[in-house]
């Protein structure tokens, strides 16, 4: 009863428990619808980088700028932290996810990372990888890669680094899977190179999978090579014949072991060569905001 007449005394309405204002933002590019709970400036700022490496990727792999667009965009929730991802991915050890479908496809990242080394992967670089496969399913549908390439061209430019001067820099080493080559490589290259999943595991996939394909990029005597790998692979080549354009796979293995001893150099796009790109803001209605933890959820499915 008392707190009944408190309620009233202090007018009523005036006392209701109000939730705390969020400041969810929509920013809007050419390919990328964003939601964050951040400020304005911070929204935009992140879904201008996220425009910038979608033409990054354009401009290297010399595909159409025309690529899906504002009628399929790709939708990215960025929400609080890793927990709140594993809490939509069902799963404690997901630290972001991509889910690709044809009438929207839509990522989920967190805003921020538990740090546990100095070698931790960020936010930023999953959610690069994470575009990095959809940029590859969108451009080349029809085409087949092995696991270890779908998995290594997207770590391959998971670190991608904008640095305020507007320069890029493309092909640093992914410090995060440094673990995984501990006592060496994590498989060996004819087990990779089989297409045996199950057999080459998560540190071969992921891991080894980066190495061979930075090495392939990068290592001018093996100019070629990958473009000859996956021509065969496609003409339906078995996994192992195609696999003679990178050479015999022991040679491949002492290859790859030297490759990172020696150090991995990267390159870098100067500044204005990936210019700024435009991006639209607005403020989410209280309706919207209400509904935000609702539509990811829907959105996850």
């Amino acid at each position: 009863m008392r707190r009944l007449v408190q309620w009233l005394a202090c007018g009523a309405m005036a006392c209701w428990p109000v939730a705390a204002h969020a400041e969810w933002q929509e920013a809007r590019t050419a390919h990328f619808v964003v939601y964050s709970d951040d400020k304005p400036a911070a929204v935009s700022h992140f879904a201008e980088r996220l425009e910038r490496f979608d033409r990054l990727l354009r401009f290297l792999t010399n595909a159409p700028t025309t690529t899906s667009g504002p009628t399929n965009p790709v939708t990215v929730y960025v929400v609080d932290d890793q927990s709140a991802v594993a809490s939509l991915a069902g799963s404690a050890n997901v630290a972001g996810f991509y889910i690709p479908r044809a009438g929207g496809s839509v990522a989920f990242v967190p805003r921020q990372m538990v740090q546990e080394s100095a070698n931790a992967i960020g936010a930023e670089a999953i959610l690069f990888h994470e575009y990095t496969h959809h940029f590859m399913l969108s451009n080349w549908a029809d085409a087949a890669f092995p696991a270890w390439f779908v998995e290594g061209f997207a770590e391959f430019f998971g670190p991608t680094r904008m640095k305020p001067d507007g320069s890029i820099e493309i092909g640093r080493p992914a410090m995060y899977r440094a673990d995984a080559f501990a006592d060496g490589l994590p498989v060996s290259s004819a087990t990779l190179l089989s297409g045996n999943a199950s057999k080459s595991g998560v540190d071969g996939i992921y891991a080894q999978g980066w190495l061979l394909t930075h090495m392939l990029v990068f290592d001018s005597s093996r100019k070629g090579q990958l473009g000859s790998y996956m021509d065969a692979i496609n003409a339906g080549k078995p996994m192992m014949e195609a696999a003679r354009a990178l050479g015999e796979p022991r040679q491949l293995d002492r290859d790859l072991s030297a490759y990172m001893r020696r150090g991995m150099r990267y390159s870098t796009l100067p500044s204005g060569m990936i210019p700024e790109l435009p991006v639209t803001v607005r403020a989410l209605r209280p309706a919207e905001v209400a509904m935000m933890r609702t539509q990811q959820r829907s959105k996850k499915g």
